[in-house]
C-alpha cells in the first residue's frame, strides 16, 4: 500500500473516477455496455469485496449491468456476477437492487440462471432474504420474489417451502398493521407455491394456512385482499374437519337418536321389520280375505259371513226361477200363479180361482160375480 501524499492523491482520484462512471452509466445502457467491454466489472468487484467507501457507487452500476444487454451478461458470467448478486441479498440497502437484477437476468436466460438458483446455497440466500428483511425492504422484495417463483415454479416452490419462510409469511399475513399491498403480494406468493407444490396438504396442515386465508377472506379491510383470499381457498383444499362426511360426534346425540328409533312402536315400523305370517288354508268360501282381516293369520268371520251371503243369494234365485213354459202341465197347474188359465168367452170365473188369486197376493181388480 502506498503511504503519504501519493496514497491520498490516488484515493481522491479513485473517488472522482467512480463518481464520474456512476454519473455516466447510471441511466444509459449503451454506456454501461461500453464500460463492461472496457473492463469495469473487475474494478467494481474489487471495490465491493474490499468494503471500500466507494462501494456505494460501485454497487448500483454493477446491478444495472444485468439489464444492459447480452454483452454485459456475458461479461458477468465470466466474472461470476450471479453469485455476487446472491451475496448482496444479505445487505439491507442493496438487496432489492440485487433481487431485481436476478429477475432481469432470469427473464433473459431462464434455464442457465435457474440451474444456479436451485443450488442449496442460492436457496438459502433467497429464504434468508425473505425471512430477515426489514419493514422497508420487505415490501419491495415481494414483487421480484413473485416473478422468480413464477419463472421457476417447481424448483422455487420446493426450495422455498421451509419453516422459516412460511413462519414469516403467516406472521405477516396475520398482522393487519401492514399495508394491504403487502398482504396482497404475500397471498400471490402463497398461491404460486401451492399451485405446483407436490405436498401441498402437508404445508396447509403444518402451518394452518387454511384458517389464516379464510380469516382474510372474511374480515380483511381491503377488497382485493378478500377476493384473492376467496380464490385461494379452493386451492388450499377443505379444512380437516370438513374432509370426511358430516357425522355426529356427540355421544349424547347418537344415544338420543338410537333411543328414539327403538321407542317407535307404530304400525309402519312393525310392518317393516316383522315378516308376514302364512295365510290359513281352511277358510271356507272365498280365499281372499276381507277388508277387516288382519295380516297376522287370525281366522275371522269375514270370509264365512261372505260365503253365507253368497249361498243365500243363490237359494233365492233358484226359488224364484220361472217355470218351464214348454210343459203343458205347468201351464194348466193352478199352483203356478204366473200363468192365467184360458177359458171360453162368456164363462164365469170359478170360485176356486178367486180363492187362489186372493191367496197369492194378486193386486188385480176383479169383477163382481
Amino acid at each position: 500500500m502506498l503511504r503519504g501524499p501519493v496514497s491520498f492523491f490516488l484515493q481522491e482520484s479513485s473517488n472522482h473516477i467512480f463518481q464520474t462512471c456512476y454519473n455516466l452509466c447510471r441511466l444509459n445502457k449503451g454506456r454501461q455496455e461500453e464500460a463492461a467491454q472496457a473492463g469495469i466489472i473487475p474494478c467494481l468487484k474489487r471495490v465491493i469485496e474490499a468494503n471500500s467507501p466507494l462501494r456505494q457507487f460501485a454497487l448500483p452500476v454493477l446491478c444495472d449491468l444485468a439489464s444492459a444487454g447480452k454483452g454485459c451478461r456475458t461479461m458477468l458470467w465470466q466474472h461470476d456476477g450471479l453469485h455476487i448478486y446472491l451475496g448482496l441479498l444479505s445487505d439491507p440497502y442493496f438487496q432489492v437492487s440485487a433481487l431485481e437484477a436476478i429477475v432481469q437476468w432470469l427473464q433473459d436466460d431462464t434455464a442457465r440462471v435457474e440451474d444456479v438458483l436451485t443450488e442449496p446455497w442460492s436457496l438459502d440466500c433467497l429464504v434468508e432474504c425473505f425471512a430477515s428483511s426489514k419493514a422497508n425492504s420487505f415490501e419491495n422484495i415481494l414483487e421480484p420474489l413473485i416473478k422468480i417463483i413464477r419463472l421457476c415454479p417447481t424448483s422455487m416452490s420446493i426450495g422455498c417451502a421451509r419453516e422459516e419462510f412460511f413462519t414469516r409469511l403467516v406472521d405477516r399475513l396475520t398482522h393487519t398493521k401492514h399495508k394491504p399491498v403487502v398482504r396482497l403480494n404475500l397471498l400471490r406468493i402463497l398461491r404460486a407455491i401451492c399451485d405446483v407444490h407436490p405436498d401441498k396438504a402437508t404445508l396447509v396442515r403444518k402451518f394452518e394456512l387454511y384458517s389464516v386465508v379464510e380469516k382474510l377472506s372474511q374480515s380483511d379491510n381491503a377488497v382485493l385482499v378478500r377476493e384473492l383470499a376467496r380464490d385461494i381457498l379452493p386451492i388450499l383444499g377443505p379444512p380437516l374437519h370438513a374432509a370426511g362426511p358430516k357425522t355426529s360426534t356427540s355421544p349424547m346425540r347418537s344415544q338420543r337418536s338410537l333411543s328414539y328409533l327403538e321407542g317407535r312402536g307404530d304400525a309402519s315400523s312393525m310392518r317393516r321389520i316383522r315378516p308376514a305370517l302364512p295365510r290359513p288354508e281352511n277358510l271356507s268360501g272365498s280365499d281372499t280375505p276381507g277388508p277387516n282381516t288382519f295380516r297376522l293369520g287370525v281366522t275371522t268371520l269375514a270370509p264365512r259371513k261372505r260365503a253365507n251371503r253368497r249361498a243365500a243369494s243363490e237359494a233365492s234365485v233358484s226359488a224364484f226361477s220361472p217355470p218351464n213354459v214348454s210343459s203343458a202341465s205347468a201351464l194348466n197347474s193352478p199352483s203356478s200363479g204366473l200363468v192365467k188359465k184360458v177359458r171360453p168367452a162368456g164363462a164365469r170365473r170359478p170360485a176356486s180361482t178367486l180363492a187362489v188369486l186372493t191367496a197369492s197376493g194378486s193386486t188385480r181388480r176383479h169383477m163382481p160375480e
